[in-house]
């Protein structure tokens, strides 16, 4: 893993460029297929992932439990404006039925892999622990075996960010071809190649003292 995060999906030059494309996508999908639908999605990327209303979206010890309250209450917000701009009022539902797609398969996920447990929460995600495997991320919900997978399934919350609410589709995708080749998480893996599949630096447990 790389110790910062120079190109790629997670480098920050290219996140807002990444939400306008999710954006465009969830909007295409929200309008049914209508380019204008795309067209206003583009712009609806363009509503910040963090609102900065329901106070810092990070935390850990006590303030954990209420970060990912403010977190899930932010995502939902951000998306129900989202779903007004693509499509007014009768929109804002679907916006974030849509938006939360990813983030919900996610949970289940996690939920089904850890055996039931809850998640940590920590730097816009959440974690659920498992006891076989690697790791696997959808939307800001990631499950891991261990924590120096973190950095990795961080990466694919940016990739979450680039594909919208066609990400769980793509990312199934992916691991099919990776496995076809012998190489699921490797670099057989589209999403997992090199170039495409950054490390972000926003997991440190040496530092911090967060540990499962």
């Amino acid at each position: 893993m790389t110790a910062g995060v120079t190109k790629g999906f997670a480098n920050d030059s290219f996140r807002q460029v990444g939400r306008m494309v999710g954006g465009g996508i969830n909007g295409l999908i929200q309008s049914g297929g209508k380019a204008s639908g795309f067209a206003r999605g583009l712009a609806a990327g363009l509503v910040p992932q963090d609102l900065g209303v329901f106070g810092k979206i990070s935390g850990k010890g006590a303030s954990e439990f209420l970060a990912g309250l403010g977190s899930v209450a932010n995502d939902i917000t951000r998306d129900g404006l989202r779903g007004y701009i693509v499509g007014g009022r009768d929109g804002i539902i679907r916006g974030i039925a849509i938006g939360q797609l990813n983030n919900a398969v996610g949970h289940i996920v996690g939920f089904v892999g850890s055996g039931g447990n809850s998640p940590k929460y920590k730097n816009g995600g959440f974690i659920y622990k498992m006891n076989m495997g690697t790791g696997i991320t959808f939307g800001n919900v990631m499950t891991i075996s261990n924590n120096s997978y973190a950095g990795h399934e961080y990466g694919h919350m940016s990739q979450s960010e680039w594909l919208g609410a066609s990400y769980s589709a793509v990312h199934a995708l992916a691991l099919t071809v990776g496995a076809i080749f012998g190489n699921t998480h490797g670099s057989m893996n589209p999403l997992d190649a090199p170039g495409v599949n950054q490390s972000a630096p926003l997991y440190t447990p040496s530092n911090d003292g967060y540990d499962f």
